[in-house]
């Protein structure tokens, strides 16, 4: 319902002003979201959410937040070299903001095409996972600044993030504190990780509760 609502208002919004970047740039993002979280499963949804997003762009193209959409809608597409670039330029256009950073990190860990081996390869140099079609290692360090700006912990996509790298890594204490800061006992993905971490620290009647 809140989903239809926003939508709803944010059609009548656009509808009174199609060049009002702020509201194209909600609505893209308020798509990607909502795609990733099953408000709607239509894949055209996908596309309309980059057109708006472009479309802001055109008007403010130095608004972090709107790449960072697009880079969710991206990413959700299976566009990886795309959403790449796209999670680049947020990040360039706004170094501080903790949503920025949080969602470049979840996209950056989650997205492109890294291999579990590689995924785990936690001594690996500096640099080595930064470019190309896996880039783990730039996601860990926008996740890492998000977390030292990030004071009150008012954003969970940091978290997220920082979570499947302590799991990737074989720490699933550590990645279990990182879900634990903010639960979210409703939510698919915290359950979902909170059940592997208990499974694979042996308490499989917690992991048993959380995959139910």
């Amino acid at each position: 319902e809140g989903f239809a609502l926003r939508r709803k208002c944010l059609d009548k919004v656009i509808s009174e002003d199609p060049n009002y970047a702020d509201a194209l740039g909600e609505y893209a993002r308020l798509l990607y979201y909502g795609y990733a979280y099953f408000y709607t499963k239509d894949p055209k949804d996908l596309e309309t959410g980059i057109n708006y997003a472009n479309k802001a762009i055109s008007l403010n193209g130095n608004n972090g937040q709107y790449y960072a959409g697009k880079a969710g809608l991206l990413f959700l597409q299976k566009k990886f070299t795309e959403m790449f670039a796209a999670v680049d330029k947020s990040v360039e256009l706004s170094p501080n903001n903790i949503t920025v950073l949080g969602n470049a990190a979840l996209l950056k860990i989650y997205g492109g095409n890294c291999t579990f081996k590689q995924l785990q390869d936690k001594n690996a140099k500096s640099g080595t996972y930064e470019s190309g079609d896996c880039q783990w290692q730039s996601g860990y360090k926008h996740a890492l600044k998000a977390l030292e700006l990030d004071k009150i912990n008012a954003t969970t996509e940091k978290n997220y993030a920082l979570g499947a790298v302590y799991f990737y890594w074989g720490d699933y204490k550590k990645s279990q504190e990182r879900f634990q800061i903010l639960p979210l006992p409703n939510f698919y993905w915290y359950n979902l990780w909170t059940g592997i971490n208990h499974e694979a620290m042996g308490d499989e009647v917690a992991a048993a509760k959380n995959f139910e």
